[in-house]
């Protein structure tokens, strides 16, 4: 896919020419659309669980400026300065983490 054929709208500035028939898509059961995404060339699904793994997951966290500041001097990056501190703090505390895989897994 092409950065140069995607275009960006805000929900509030949707086209309302849109070529695509919602009530057709309203219509679709699970199972249907579960196929029609798992055709998308576009979107292929994991092939396993490690894919999974593996994925990043872009997450937006509140950083006070402080924070910012301190990793913009000691690291160039904040995202890495930010993974890694995170890394290093699960590495840490297993218990923690393992407490978190089984909430996450409960829906807690």
């Amino acid at each position: 896919m092409s950065e140069e054929n995607i275009v960006r709208y805000s929900r509030d500035d949707l086209p309302e020419d849109s070529q695509t028939d919602w009530n057709r898509v309203n219509l679709l059961t699970e199972a249907e659309l579960n196929e029609a995404a798992g055709s998308d060339p576009d979107a292929p699904p994991f092939a396993n669980a490690e894919d999974w793994e593996m994925t990043e997951i872009l997450a937006q966290i509140p950083i006070d400026r402080e924070t910012f500041e301190y990793c913009r001097k000691h690291g160039g990056g904040i995202q890495a300065v930010v993974r890694n501190a995170v890394r290093e703090y699960m590495d840490a505390h297993p218990i923690e983490l393992a407490i978190c895989r089984v909430l996450s897994l409960t829906g807690s």
